[in-house]
């Protein structure tokens, strides 16, 4: 969903490192949490790492770049009382 948009049809062993930091800036806009943001990050840069491990691209390009911090969103759990009074049956 933000992968392809942004690289197109670009092909692996044409990623630079560069690239990845201009993605990483790319999703700093993005409306989403930090965990998030680190979640969609990762989920194309592994796949990077294993292809430089593997010999199928000459360089890895993820090496180095910081992810997003900050604090997660407080989960909002309900008491026991107020999920039985939402699901109460009159």
């Amino acid at each position: 969903m933000y992968w392809v948009p942004y690289f197109k049809s670009r092909v692996l062993g044409d990623i630079t490192a560069g690239d990845i930091d201009g993605f990483i800036s790319f999703m700093g806009d993005k409306e989403l949490s930090p965990s998030r943001k680190n979640q969609v990050i990762l989920a194309r840069t592994k796949p990077l790492r294993w292809a430089f491990s593997k010999g199928k691209i000459e360089t890895d390009p993820t090496r180095g770049h910081v992810l997003f911090s900050g604090e997660a969103a407080e989960k909002q759990i309900l008491s026991p009382t107020a999920a039985a009074a939402i699901f109460r049956v009159d």
